[in-house]
């Protein structure tokens, strides 16, 4: 029997390493679909904005830039947005 767990285990860790890679622009979708030569820029360094269809008096922008941390790092330091807005980098803050 443990010999059968081990199996199904190592047969379900192939099946997941061979699975087709998750694509990391798939949350945009369908408001933002990436081409090859955008997803190409941004592998490279560059930034990425471009303004998006929108309705009424609304502006939709859309903006990406390749980062080098790992994802706790990134959410961690995104949910620190109350000290990035007492910082020296941000002018002012408001609605407009």
């Amino acid at each position: 029997m443990r010999r059968s767990l081990v199996l199904v285990a190592a047969c379900a860790a192939l099946a997941v390493a061979r699975a087709a890679p998750v694509d990391p622009f798939a949350f945009f979708r369908p408001g933002v679909a990436l081409s090859a030569d955008e997803r190409g820029r941004l592998a490279r360094g560059e930034s990425l904005a471009r303004t998006l269809a929108a309705s009424d008096r609304e502006i939709a922008i859309f903006g990406g830039v390749r980062v080098t941390v790992d994802g706790d790092r990134l959410v961690a330091w995104v949910r620190e947005i109350a000290a990035l807005k007492k910082s020296p980098l941000v002018l002012q803050i408001g609605r407009f």
